[in-house]
């Protein structure tokens, strides 16, 4: 603070006639052009006497214990080069009820020291960041403020600490993010309101950190509202509604992103709602995700999500979850996915994993788990119910496998349906009833069911058809109550049927192999209550061991 050009605040007034008090220093209304003065004490409090009737204009540079309430600080009208407040060297600063407005430089540039805000506005500062926080040693604290038409409101960096409170942000300009955490530093936010920025709301960065509570997140139209951008960068919601705007969260290169009792609403057409490439990885946990033009969450370039106990719906233009390629992850549990186009879809290797979730309706020709080109997906303990096309369906190598789960309520499709030569469905302990037809391999598919029952089917449908060398082998099952076939194969389709029961079929042949090259093995299979126990046609083979 020795600097000769710098006056001090105390030296400025006193040529007004002011002079400090037992109260500190108190100001009568007025316009008081400060310049650049410098103001170091203990224990300093400089307060309007009316609080909004005192402006300064100029930069103050600030040490020691100092308060100010119910000031606006403005710019120098003729110089504008440096912050309003610059705390460099340590020391405690309040603010209380000040507004901050205009300028071409930071509202407040903290690089060292503790600064607490409370009930005060910053407003149309036309610098790229209001708020610059950065050091260690520098912790900014808001309570009850407002940024508002603020080219961007905060940039915190190099470990600094913020923590902000029943806040609110509006507005930022394009590629200016409203809030942006860099370097190791911390952001805190707590019931505080962000909304309609040309830019992110939240980017962190360079092992930033983000803590978000209670916030509502709304009207990012241009940018992901959160991005977390690389390894060691962090962003944790919880309680968090994020809404209205393209896309809610965006993760890359190996950045975390939590949330817990969130809600996510909607997004724009061909932005999901959340996106983790690269090896980001995102946890959800009992959030609600609905109404997105686009995918609720996107996993593709090694991206691993994790979701338990989260309610996903009214995702009617994609797959609800969509993971794209291999080394790409999601693993669900607890989950209701409902009311959309179709909940799972996995390509190129990627592996998908269900455990006690319920999967409800989907659009005609878009069933409920698509796997595709190499992709996995294990489903366990799971309810899949009342979709307008298959339950699950694999194809182009792709892979399912099927324990302890109930398949219902499918009439417009078959419920499983493995499409082609390397693709293949493995089921264990799984009911499958109430639908048009349970089973359909074809093109050297692969099936494969164990201790499942398989209830009903519509006329002509048979519950388990084989064509065009699909093979199935069916262990310890019970097949009953069809309106058609138990098993067909046709066109070279294979089945190995081993320990089974067969009963309840009335209106065809329980077992029938119709071409050329179709073969039926049967061992160890009781049948009761059925018209006609087999029926071979056109160079079918049944044999009986």
């Amino acid at each position: 603070m020795t600097n000769p050009e710098m006056t001090s605040l105390e030296d400025f007034l006193a040529t007004r006639g002011i002079q400090p008090s037992s109260g500190g220093i108190v100001l009568p209304p007025g316009f008081y052009e400060i310049g650049n003065v410098v103001l170091d004490g203990e224990s300093v409090s400089v307060r309007a006497e009316h609080p909004g009737t005192v402006t300064f204009e100029g930069s103050l540079r600030l040490g020691g214990n100092v308060t100010f309430e119910g000031i606006t600080f403005s710019p120098a009208l003729d110089e504008d080069l440096l912050p309003r407040m610059d705390i460099s060297q340590g020391g405690r600063v309040t603010i209380l009820n000040c507004h901050f407005r205009g300028g071409e430089n930071a509202a407040i540039a903290l690089c060292s020291g503790l600064v607490e805000v409370r009930d005060s506005r910053f407003e149309n500062v036309r610098v790229k960041t209001a708020l610059q926080v950065s050091g260690e040693c520098s912790r900014l604290s808001l309570e009850r403020c407002v940024l508002d038409a603020c080219m961007q409101p905060l940039v915190a960096s190099s470990s600094a600490y913020v923590g902000m409170e029943q806040c609110e942000l509006i507005g930022s300009a394009e590629i200016r993010p409203q809030v942006v955490i860099k370097t190791g530093a911390q952001v805190t936010l707590e019931a505080c309101h962000l909304r309609d920025g040309l830019s992110h709301a939240v980017w962190v960065k360079e092992q930033g950190q983000a803590s978000i509570t209670g916030c509502t997140i709304s009207g990012f139209h241009k940018a992901a509202a959160i991005r977390a951008q690389d390894d060691g960068s962090k962003v944790d919601l919880s309680g968090t509604i994020l809404h209205e705007g393209k896309q809610q969260i965006f993760g890359q290169t190996r950045a975390m992103v939590a949330l817990t009792k969130c809600e996510l609403i909607g997004s724009a057409e061909g932005w999901p709602q959340i996106t983790m490439a690269t090896g980001a990885q995102v946890t959800l946990e009992a959030c609600h995700l609905r109404d997105g033009l686009s995918h609720a969450i996107w996993v593709k370039e090694q991206g691993q999500a994790s979701i338990t106990g989260c309610t996903i719906s009214g995702f009617n233009k994609a797959a609800a979850i969509s993971v794209q390629d291999d080394g790409s992850k999601a693993i669900l549990s607890g989950t209701t996915l409902r009311e959309g186009l179709r909940p799972v879809y996995g390509q190129d290797k990627a592996m998908v994993a269900l455990a006690k979730c319920e999967l409800i309706g989907s659009a005609e020709k878009y069933p409920q788990v698509t796997m595709t080109t190499g992709a996995q997906v294990t489903l366990e303990a799971c309810h899949l119910r009342d979709g307008w096309s298959n339950a699950v369906w694999v194809k182009e190598q792709g892979q399912a496998s099927i324990t302890g789960c109930t398949i219902s309520g499918f009439h417009e499709a078959t419920a499983i349906h493995a499409h082609d030569d390397g693709s293949k469905v493995i089921l264990s302990g799984t009911i499958l009833r109430d639908g048009k037809q349970q089973i359909y391999g074809e093109t050297k598919a692969m099936v494969a069911l164990t201790k499942c029952e398989l209830i009903g089917s519509t006329e002509k449908r048979p519950q388990v058809t084989m064509a065009t060398g699909a093979q199935v082998t069916l262990e310890a099952c019970r097949l009953r109550d069809g309106l058609s076939h138990a098993i067909w194969v046709k066109e070279r389709g294979q089945a190995s049927v081993r320990g089974c029961t067969i009963s309840g079929f009335h209106k065809a042949a329980a077992i029938c192999a119709q071409d050329t090259g179709s073969h039926v093995i049967m061992s160890g299979t009781a049948f009761s209550d059925v018209g006609k126990t087999q029926f071979v046609r056109d160079g079918g083979t049944i044999s009986n061991r």
